[in-house]
């Protein structure tokens, strides 16, 4: 639930304030390099090297262009020149290096392991220009670049403890409360002009539907994005709350299955499974119709 975006694109920000975010899991710092579903905290503390547009496009974050080599063996980042950490250190190419042998570790657990490890050399050309070498043409680089986060070397086992989480985001952590949430402020050096408008944002950690929404009607939260699809009537019947969609998905629900052990190794039984699932009605009895039901197997 938020504000209706066509009002939103007529009006020019306001800035100050305090945003109120309901979500119904608490931050987990040890999966903060995990790719696990805990994007709006990365997004608001870390920047990316690039960005997918509305139509799946990347778009430059920290890497302002990159060119591919002709054979799809290298590839080449001009990075931003006036980026810093919260802790005041600037942003260089040693960053980047580090970023992908974070994820190259197994410790990370990161879903992007193998992509990263991909790439097998480092050639710097001064600090906001550098070359990844990879073993082989790589088809979701960019998947890389937009879910690997940019955090501070010498900060990072105390980051996967959320005691300081220091990156180069709009926001700066002040307070992670277990089981409460987060409370983040501006940063003031954000190198985006005029960036971010609010003051800071909380995080509150609300597990149970009902309250979570009890929470977005009586105003203590004015953002969700965990609202369960069962729930959105309920939501949508309030005239002071407005629902938005967005095209690119919020992810996907699957029924992932062992193919190796019998009667699942045999296709005609998967494909009998895939034939016994009715689609539209998990759709609308799970996400109020919200949604779209996939034709994959």
């Amino acid at each position: 639930a938020s504000s209706d975006p066509k009002e939103a694109a007529g009006a020019a920000p306001k800035r100050g304030g305090v945003l109120s975010v309901a979500i119904n899991a608490d931050f987990t710092p040890a999966l903060l390099f995990a790719q696990s579903g805990q994007s709006l905290q990365q997004r608001l503390i870390y920047n990316t090297l690039t960005r997918y547009d509305d139509d799946l496009t990347p778009k430059p974050e920290l890497a302002t262009s990159w060119t591919y080599a002709k054979d799809g063996r290298s590839i080449t980042l001009n990075l931003r020149d006036d980026v810093t950490f919260h802790n005041g250190r600037a942003f260089t190419a040693d960053d980047v290096i580090f970023a992908v042998k974070n994820l190259q570790n197994p410790v990370r657990a990161a879903q992007l392991r193998s992509t990263a490890a991909a790439i097998t050399g480092f050639e710097k050309r001064g600090d906001h220009e550098l070359v990844l070498k990879l073993a082989h043409p790589v088809n979701n680089l960019f998947d890389l670049f937009e879910f690997m986060i940019i955090t501070d070397e010498k900060t990072v086992e105390d980051a996967v403890t959320g005691k300081k989480l220091i990156g180069t985001g709009p926001f700066r952590l002040k307070k992670w409360s277990p089981g409460s949430g987060l409370t983040l402020t501006r940063n003031d050096r954000y190198w985006q002009p005029d960036r971010p408008y609010l003051d800071g944002v909380e995080l509150r950690v609300i597990p149970q539907a009902d309250a979570l929404i009890s929470s977005l009607r009586s105003g203590q939260s004015q953002l969700s994005f965990h609202v369960p699809g069962k729930s959105l009537g309920t939501v949508k019947s309030d005239p002071r709350l407005k629902i938005t969609d967005y095209d690119t998905g919020a992810g996907a629900a699957y029924l992932g299955v062992n193919t190796t052990v019998a009667p699942l190794d045999d296709r005609t039984v998967r494909q009998a499974l895939a034939w016994a699932v009715d689609r539209e009605r998990l759709l609308a009895q799970t996400l109020g119709g919200y949604g779209i039901a996939s034709a994959a197997p």
